[in-house]
């Protein structure tokens, strides 16, 4: 077993942790206009969530957390645990995106088969089906596969197609999980390319140049409304722009999302994801970190133990139910 340090375990509670600070700062601020640079930004109510509470792309993040950790990740056993999560979560949810909701409404039986079969027919039928809803909720994948890169990109691509088989869908998800587990174990951005280099040539050339122009421009200059590959635009750009920043770097990479606008709560949650796992959930500001809360009754406390208990184990905890 892969014996992390303090400093990797303290990076690894900042993936869901930075996630669900990210989405809960941005979702008050979801489909609104760009900003101010000097625009505060602060935990608030909006819409239908309260103060503090993360959104939909958190709460299926941890439904793939919890999964992975009560089976062998992204085994069959693990993808029709996650399913079951997914539709007990579904009949609770204040918010839940378009693609993923007809998806789920297409599956004959609540079965991980019957939801990619749905997931596939969608594609087929819609030109638009490349939404972000499988790169938002990608962050925990990376933290069962520390030990087994190998075996990352596999877990990515599965877990991307329940609801999201499109290409560039699945390819966000992969490059995205490689920067995190590179930032958890190493504290650096370099898993970006490394999870480039897992793809065709072809498409490595077209990543490329998405993430080249990230880094050309600023968060603003990406309407992110929903599109995978703006969000991660966006949320690139934002590191990008903040690394001068340190230990610090969490704080304004998250503001730079969201005073980007529009899909604020997603391009604010990965980008927290990712900075999380580089910088640390001991660098994540706490007086926002303490407020976050959510489905399914969890608080920041418990996305640390979870985080925790994913990567020590994949075995049965009954703690965790």
């Amino acid at each position: 077993m892969l014996k992390l340090s303090q400093q990797q375990i303290d990076r690894a509670r900042g993936v869901l942790v930075g996630q669900a600070v990210g989405d809960a700062l941005g979702q008050p601020f979801e489909f609104g206009p760009q900003l101010p640079a000097d625009y505060s930004i602060e935990m608030k109510s909006g819409s239908s969530f309260k103060l503090g509470e993360w959104t939909d792309d958190t709460d299926q993040a941890i439904a793939i957390a919890l999964s992975m950790v009560h089976f062998e990740p992204a085994s069959p056993a693990a993808l029709q645990d996650f399913t079951k999560r997914l539709y007990e979560w579904l009949s609770q949810t204040k918010d839940v995106g378009i693609q993923t909701s007809m998806i789920m409404g297409g599956a004959g039986e609540r079965t991980y088969l019957e939801l990619l079969e749905s997931s596939k027919t969608f594609v087929a039928e819609n030109e638009r089906s490349h939404g972000n809803g499988s790169l938002m909720r990608t962050s925990p994948v990376a933290l069962g596969f520390l030990e087994n890169p190998n075996g990352l990109a596999e877990a990515a691509i599965k877990y991307s197609q329940l609801t999201h088989v499109a290409l560039e869908c699945v390819e966000a998800c992969v490059i995205w999980s490689y920067g995190i587990r590179e930032a958890v174990l190493n504290g650096t951005y370099s898993g970006i390319e490394t999870g480039i280099e897992t793809l065709e040539q072809d498409r490595q050339s077209f990543w490329r140049e998405i993430f080249d122009e990230a880094e050309s421009k600023s968060p603003n200059d990406f309407p992110s409304t929903g599109w995978v590959i703006h969000a991660i635009q966006v949320a690139w750009s934002a590191i990008h722009q903040t690394q001068e920043f340190g230990d610090s770097q969490f704080k304004f990479a998250v503001e730079a999302c969201i005073r980007a606008g529009n899909d604020t709560d997603t391009t604010a949650a990965i980008c927290g994801a990712l900075v999380g796992a580089c910088r640390g959930d001991s660098n994540v500001p706490e007086d926002w970190s303490k407020q976050v809360w959510g489905w399914p009754k969890m608080t920041v406390e418990d996305l640390r133990k979870l985080s925790d208990t994913l990567i020590n184990s994949n075995q049965s905890t009954t703690s965790l139910n």
